[in-house]
């Protein structure tokens, strides 16, 4: 059973570096602050993924982390990759559910190509490697 996490996790990962929907900001809305660390507690959490946004050579991610009873905890947040990396990374404490609600797509949201604004000069790309997360 764990084989066959790793193997979802390594789908979805796939999905959000290559093909995950992403909106661009609006006139503005390029100064978005986003967490660049949040709590073991969320960490633990399931999430919905609302939106990916390209800003400058990076992608973050507008998240809520799930309670107890599925409701969003603390409402809405941005996030750094590097906090999605650690949130969609399996431990083998808890299962978690990543709900992806990207997969809709809504207008004036980008298709994402391979090798697009994810991997910019900070090669800021969710990987499974943890040596990554230190960046």
């Amino acid at each position: 059973m764990d084989e066959q996490h790793r193997f979802t996790e390594g789908r979805l990962r796939t999905y959000m570096n290559n093909s995950m929907p992403y909106s661009l900001p609006k006139a503005g809305q390029e100064d978005v602050s986003y967490f660049h660390h949040v709590d073991a507690g969320s960490l633990r959490s399931n999430v919905i993924i609302h939106e990916a946004r390209n800003v400058g050579h990076a992608v973050i991610y507008c998240v809520s982390f799930l309670d107890e009873y599925a409701q969003p905890a603390h409402g809405s947040c941005w996030i750094s990759t590097k906090v999605m990396n650690s949130v969609i990374t399996h431990s083998k404490r808890k299962l978690k559910y990543v709900y992806d609600e990207t997969v809709v797509s809504k207008p004036g949201w980008v298709q994402r190509q391979k090798d697009d604004c994810h991997t910019a000069s900070n090669g800021d790309a969710l990987s499974g490697n943890k040596h990554n997360e230190g960046r």
